[in-house]
């Protein structure tokens, strides 16, 4: 297979905060084979009390940083990071896009629309994360027990 001929694959995640979707990120970009997938990373940074996995396991993959793109909902921020990631569709071309997290799946869907790229989309689901992550006033009130996970 020629580089060119390729399966295109963004994987797009919010933050590669340590965590077990850090750790599937890191697997899939460290083991899809070259020659056959143009498997990129697009991750914002983390927060400031997080490790970061990518530093702390010293990994070597590469990675596109897209600033807007951490946890915190800030709608300048976020609407940056929508069309960073749009205009890095549109030059990537990608087949498939995989997001995960919350706040990466809303955007990176959204970026596909706006691209106008047509790839596949993939959302892993990693949990609840906003339940518990907002004060009472952010967030709609539920009678629904929470899960408990915090992926």
């Amino acid at each position: 297979m020629k580089p060119d001929d390729r399966i295109r694959v963004m994987e797009i995640i919010a933050r590669m905060n340590v965590s077990g979707p850090a750790t599937q990120v890191t697997g899939l970009c460290e083991r899809l084979s070259p020659v056959e997938f143009d498997h990129r990373l697009y991750t914002g940074y983390v927060d400031g009390g997080e490790g970061d996995h990518l530093q702390l396991r010293d990994v070597t993959i590469p990675v596109h940083r897209v600033p807007g793109l951490g946890r915190a909902i800030k709608p300048a921020d976020d609407y940056r990071a929508l069309f960073r990631l749009a205009n890095a569709m549109r030059e990537f071309r990608p087949h498939i896009v995989h997001t995960r997290t919350t706040k990466a799946g809303a955007l990176g869907r959204l970026a596909v629309r706006l691209s106008g790229v047509g790839a596949a989309r993939v959302h892993s689901y990693h949990g609840h994360l906003l339940d518990g992550q907002l004060s009472r006033l952010r967030r709609p009130s539920t009678s629904a027990p929470s899960a408990g996970w915090r992926g």
